[in-house]
């Protein structure tokens, strides 16, 4: 075999969720999207002074962001009382929505059937890629949490590695992931969650799926 890593993640890129100003502890999903982004080569625009992830958190939880709740996701909307079930930031279409909206372009699709290789070919390819799953905590219980997918290892067959480029999915033997919160794998006493090493089984055990073969996922597409 021929082992080829593909690692996007730079540890001045790493955002962790715990410095945040606004809601810390339930702004993985916003602090991923900035860092994708910035694995995809795109800053999401920011006030002086204002993380671009508190930003984001501060749009989608604001007026705009309720309004495109209730456009985009009605069953997020409670029909007796006219109340938001969820926050915004933690709808995932919202999410999305919020990124291109501040951007001003399509640069985030939001889909809950990726196919594995798809997801695998748009990161090797140098998309930025956002998941959520449930992560396992010491104890029992788990985290209900989003991270960024920040890379790979792939053992190619012998030969030219373009022979057999885009690759699947069962040619990985580790993920990396850059997590917001910390390192999943010390049930995060870690709290610094850049590069973290995920095996394929965790991968595919953790990250929210539809059918055996597709995952929720939010692809931002490359600037370059």
């Amino acid at each position: 075999m021929n082992p080829r890593v593909y690692n996007f993640s730079q540890d001045n890129d790493y955002h962790t969720q715990r410095n945040n100003a606004l809601i810390p502890h339930a702004s993985c999903n916003t602090t991923s999207m900035v860092m994708a982004l910035k694995q995809a080569g795109r800053d999401l625009p920011a006030p002086a002074g204002v993380q671009p992830e508190d930003h984001l958190t501060a749009f989608l939880r604001g007026e705009k962001g309720m309004e495109a709740l209730r456009r985009l996701t009605p069953w997020a909307i409670d029909k007796a009382t006219g109340e938001a079930l969820y926050p915004p930031n933690e709808v995932h279409a919202v999410l999305s929505w919020g990124v291109n909206e501040l951007l001003g372009e399509e640069v985030s699709t939001f889909r809950v059937d990726w196919d594995l290789d798809v997801l695998i070919h748009e990161l090797t390819d140098g998309a930025g890629i956002v998941l959520s799953g449930l992560f396992p905590l010491q104890g029992g219980g788990e985290l209900s949490h989003v991270v960024s997918l920040a890379g790979c290892r792939i053992a190619y067959p012998q030969g030219n590695e373009q022979d057999h480029f885009p690759p699947k999915f069962e040619q990985l033997t580790q993920l990396f992931i850059d997590d917001p919160y910390g390192n999943y794998l010390t049930s995060y006493t870690d709290h610094h969650g850049n590069n973290t090493p995920m095996s394929p089984i965790d991968f595919m055990r953790i990250m929210k799926r539809s059918g055996d073969r597709k995952k929720w996922a939010h692809v931002i597409r490359s600037a370059v």
